[in-house]
């Protein structure tokens, strides 16, 4: 029986429930030697419990009989020893034993070296070891996890005890398929089990492990590449004759991994109850899984009993047993500590790595290693606000006498990011402020971010987007500078686009004021066409002003040059970080971001979830971010309008100056706008919606 000297230290007790506490054990010759075996067998798969205290089997087979390779905490040297007890392992195993009775998914994620990978080798080898003709599917993204899952189990099955774990028949780890079992004296093989381990290759490769039927079913670092359609080739396997799983699949990712994550985003996010194991994190949210925060870091431990922890005194042995668990005010304060350090280093990754190391958010466990410079955390705070916040949904016609109005749209808006090809991309308009009359010239700037094909719903995943920005300052109190209306959609053919385009200028007479990106000259010859090129803006000079330097001789549009981008995104980032003054729900000034002042949610979602190409490449976008460009073309024309058309130059006429006074009601579908709400449309039921009151 193998033990290091921590466990001879530590497990010193006269118990005959913990095979590690035993201070002696049947030999081979001894008659009560297949007792012994079968019953720690039973131990290791249904489990013990100890005058009210329950140990799952996996819990059970990981303390006894998992070896692991590292620092002796004694002798500070590389060793072989079993796993100390802490609340890390504690929760995940009893979290799994919980989900495997119901057959449920089960997902854990979080910090970076909180055990992960001991804990999944760990539960494959107890499935492959102790139940037979076992057919286990690991899958990895990349060759390095996959390499470290094999190092750990071949090291596990070295120094484990032979009469519970099963060796592995095949000794070439590189195979894909391993076979465990007993090899006879005669040669002949009692095979017991199969371990399938696969990379997907970034998830390109969806029909690995097709054809099998896996009782144990593993996917490691789910969040550094799309997953979803590998699951979904392999999940009608998993599938018993009465259509439930028939073991509980394990997922599992840790933070900065997450540059591919939407599928992971989505099954930890969207969960569904009756499939997914699911937990109530501490802002209230239902998730797909368990959140191990920062918290639980390993240098952040206390020594205690699993009495104390588990609240049961059990009169036994087991209220002595030693089990480290997190000091959550060590923790935290250690935390706090290495992000101030760490605000302060002149290589701003630096905050951005403590973060995703030890995150305490579910939003900071998908940050990224990236040039996002947005206000991530208070792009995700307003996105909650905005979830009950619903604009008028809205299409643009013309009348008989041809001029634009609207009527209210069935469609529904997008809202999902980024689409794939078979996604349907029409969508409505949404309106957050009709247009107003009287104002000055310049004060609604438009920017467009084209196509140029036709749909096809096997190739395309880019989308058209047009946002409308207000530059004017309102007396009432309304936020300057602000959106008013936006589309982000595809029309099945790209004429029927160009005229939606047309339309939206018309609609808020936006004279001289449609800046589109124009590396498509087709939206910008449709516009001269109809005979409305006055609605363009001049942008020669525009460009001149973002590079002097530039050769461009396009007079309308702006080009998509690495400047250009460069110029629109900070504007972008200032724009978002921009200090803004509105008032809570007390009736008190407060000041906040001017990311509040964006009402569109999916605008929100791209800017979370942007990705930047590194410094020196060609381009500034690393992805489809329609909105962004769109929303990027506004700001740029907006702030080389502020110094050409400035806002305070208007003076209302005696009619405008009634208006301010006194605003006339504006009839939506669900009723008349509130005084002071921005001519934001909001639903009747939810006037004191934070985002409501925000827009007092």
């Amino acid at each position: 029986m193998t033990k290091s000297l921590l466990e001879t230290d530590i497990f010193n007790y006269k118990t005959p429930e913990f095979f590690i506490n035993m201070k002696s054990v049947p030999d081979k010759t001894s008659r009560e030697r297949g007792f012994f075996i079968s019953n720690e067998k039973k131990k290791c798969r249904e489990g013990i419990g100890i005058n009210g205290v329950y140990i799952p089997g996996s819990l059970y087979f990981h303390l006894n009989y998992y070896h692991l390779q590292g620092d002796d905490p004694v002798t500070g040297k590389k060793a072989v020893f079993l796993p100390t007890l802490r609340d890390n392992e504690w929760i995940i195993f009893n979290d799994f034993e919980e989900a495997y009775k119901e057959r449920k998914i089960y997902t854990f994620f979080g910090l970076r070296q909180f055990g992960k990978t001991e804990i999944i080798v760990s539960l494959g080898l107890r499935e492959l070891s102790l139940f037979r003709e076992t057919e286990a599917i690991a899958l990895f993204s990349r060759t390095q996890d996959k390499d470290t899952f094999v190092k750990k189990i071949s090291t596990a099955i070295t120094h484990g005890e032979k009469f519970i774990i099963i060796p592995n028949i095949d000794k070439d780890w590189d195979k894909n398929e391993i076979r465990f079992g007993l090899v006879k004296q005669n040669g002949d093989i009692d095979l017991r089990s199969r371990l399938f381990v696969y990379n997907t290759q970034d998830g390109k490769k969806i029909q690995i492990g097709s054809g099998k039927t896996p009782s144990f079913f593993l996917m490691d670092e789910i969040a550094i590449s799309p997953f979803r359609g590998v699951y979904d080739t392999l999940e009608p396997a998993l599938l018993t004759d009465y259509g439930k799983l028939r073991c509980s699949p394990l997922f599992t990712f840790t933070g900065g991994e997450a540059d591919k994550a939407i599928d992971a985003r989505n099954l930890v996010k969207e969960p569904i109850p009756d499939r997914q194991f699911t937990t109530k994190i501490e802002d209230g949210r239902i998730i797909g899984g368990r959140f191990m925060d920062g918290r639980y870091r390993k240098d952040c431990k206390k020594k205690t009993t699993i009495s104390e922890y588990t609240g049961i005194k059990t009169d036994s042995w087991l209220d002595d047993y030693p089990m480290m668990v997190t000091d959550f005010e060590l923790a935290e304060k250690t935390i706090e500590k290495e992000r101030k350090d760490a605000s302060l280093s002149a290589d701003k990754n630096t905050l951005l790595l403590k973060k995703i190391f030890f995150p305490l958010s579910i939003e900071e466990v998908f940050l990224t290693e990236s040039n996002n410079h947005f206000p991530i955390q208070e792009i995700q705070l307003h996105k909650a606000q905005l979830e009950e916040y619903v604009p008028l949904y809205i299409d643009l016609y013309r009348d008989q006498n041809n001029k634009v109005v609207y009527r209210t749209s069935d469609l529904s808006p997008i809202s999902k990011f980024p689409v794939t090809p078979k996604d349907f991309k029409d969508a409505p308009c949404c309106m957050y402020e009709p247009p107003q009359l009287g104002v000055p010239h310049g004060t609604y700037c438009i920017g467009i971010d084209p196509y140029n094909e036709d749909t096809s719903s096997d190739k395309i995943n880019s989308l058209g987007s047009i946002y409308v920005y207000k530059r004017m300052y309102n007396p009432l109190g309304e936020f300057q500078n602000s959106i008013v209306f936006s589309w982000t959609g595809r029309k099945k053919e790209v004429k029927q686009f160009h005229e939606l385009a047309l339309m939206v200028a018309e609609f808020y007479n936006a004279i001289e004021g449609v800046l589109p990106e124009n590396e498509d000259k087709t939206l910008i010859q449709y516009f001269f066409f109809k005979k409305k090129g006055h609605f363009l803006a001049d942008s020669f000079e525009l460009a001149k002003q973002i590079n002097p330097t530039t050769r461009t001789n396009r007079l309308k549009g702006l080009s998509a040059s690495t400047v250009n981008q460069r110029h629109y995104m900070n504007l972008m980032y200032a724009e978002t970080k921009d200090e803004i003054s509105t008032v809570d729900e007390r009736g008190e000034e407060v000041l906040k971001m001017g990311v509040y002042k964006i009402p569109d949610i999916m605008l929100l979602e791209e800017m979370e979830k942007y990705k930047g190409k590194p410094s020196g490449s060609k381009g500034v976008h690393d992805g489809n971010f329609d909105r962004i460009i769109a929303f990027g073309h506004c700001l740029t024309l907006a702030r080389y309008f502020d110094v050409k058309y400035p806002s305070g130059r208007w003076r209302p006429n005696t009619e405008e100056e009634e208006n301010i006074k006194n605003p006339p009601k504006v009839r939506t579908p669900w009723g008349s706008y509130v005084k002071g709400h921005n001519n934001l449309f909001i639903k009747p039921k939810t006037p004191s919606h934070p985002i409501n009151r925000m827009f007092k």
